[in-house]
């Protein structure tokens, strides 16, 4: 039985989305507030969360983040509640961790459907890697590898989050649409690191955090954690006094998002 924890401070809401999932034989769990999120997360297993952004004390963003920090927070899909075609709120909504998005007002008809296929997808995604892992260990001999149990935060941020996301993806678009969109994608990061390393070069502040900003954006989809943080670095910085600093980073946010370029064309044959 697949069990969603639903989150608004909404009771209406939260009953009209109890009726929509308990028709699509799922299981319901409410809370209230991003704290009591959190509190019934760690009290239950929990396959999908439904998330409202709009909540007073700690909203949707903040509760995303805290939930992605916990040692077994970062797998669980997280569907974000948005306004409807609020373009910045999805991109906080990402940026925050979580895995996709639902505009309200929602189609109670649809919502089922939407939550059990990102458990699907989920699911999906952790026996793919499984077996890749189980494929490594039968090639150097090894023992038989496993994911690690969800204490490990930074295996999961690393590795998983990027592929669930990818994954979702393309399960969303399908086909030649996605290998377009993705090709596409992943060369224009390619375009903004050349850009951006030009403007590390002469120094130009204004052009260095503009390329940082949308790179951020842009990481931010892959759920490329490690990335986003190299670019909140650089723009915490003050440049001019860090100049050096600040092209250390530079280069090694290119060199680490080559590697990962190169598993991404490689992994879904781009």
């Amino acid at each position: 039985m697949v069990t969603v924890l639903v989150v608004d401070d909404d009771a209406n809401f939260r009953l009209l989305a109890r009726r929509a999932l308990e028709q699509a034989n799922l299981t319901v769990i409410e809370a209230y507030s991003g704290q009591e999120m959190l509190d019934r997360f760690a009290a239950n297993t929990v396959d999908v969360i439904l998330l409202d952004i709009m909540m007073p004390e700690m909203d949707g963003y903040e509760a995303c983040r805290r939930l992605r920090s916990l040692p077994d927070g970062g797998l669980v899909p997280v569907l974000m509640l948005t306004g409807l075609d609020d373009i910045e709120s999805i991109k906080n909504a990402y940026e925050a961790g979580a895995t996709d998005f639902i505009s309200k007002p929602v189609n109670w008809l649809i919502l089922g459907h939407r939550v059990l296929f990102l458990q699907r997808a989920n699911r999906q995604i952790r026996e793919t890697v499984q077996q890749e892992l189980n494929n490594l260990a039968a090639l150097y001999d090894l023992p038989e590898l496993a994911i690690p149990d969800e204490d490990d935060a930074e295996w999961q941020e690393e590795h998983t989050e990027m592929l669930r996301a990818i994954y979702t993806l393309q399960n969303i678009v399908g086909g030649e649409l996605f290998n377009q969109y993705f090709t596409d994608f992943l060369g224009d990061i390619q375009v903004l690191l050349k850009q951006l390393k030009e403007a590390a070069n002469l120094e130009d502040e204004l052009e260095i955090k503009d390329k940082i900003i949308t790179l951020k954006v842009k990481f931010g989809t892959l759920s490329a954690r490690t990335l986003n943080n190299d670019c909140e670095e650089i723009l915490s910085l003050n440049i001019a006094e860090n100049v050096e600093k600040m092209r250390t980073i530079v280069n090694k946010i290119i060199t680490r998002f080559d590697q990962v370029d190169e598993i991404i064309r490689e992994r879904f044959g781009l």
